[in-house]
């Protein structure tokens, strides 16, 4: 199984529960491995139905050394 869909299999078991809706979750992507697939596990695009239903949010992040981040 892929890094992805494990992910993918994960985020939707907990949104899925009674009462995560809403739920917001950070995911901290400092080298920025992901960029391109974290815009695929949520949203429309999202293989999952119960995950087309997140939107995702991408924060303006300052460079390695902002250390507000």
């Amino acid at each position: 199984m892929s890094e992805n869909s494990q992910v993918t299999r994960l985020l939707a078991k907990r949104f899925s529960q009674p009462g995560e809706r809403g739920r917001i979750v950070f995911w901290r992507d400092d080298k920025k491995q992901y960029v391109d697939d974290a815009a695929t596990l949520v949203g429309e695009c999202a293989a999952d139905e119960i995950l087309r239903e997140v939107e995702l949010i991408t924060p303006e992040i300052g460079d390695e050394n902002d250390k507000r981040y």
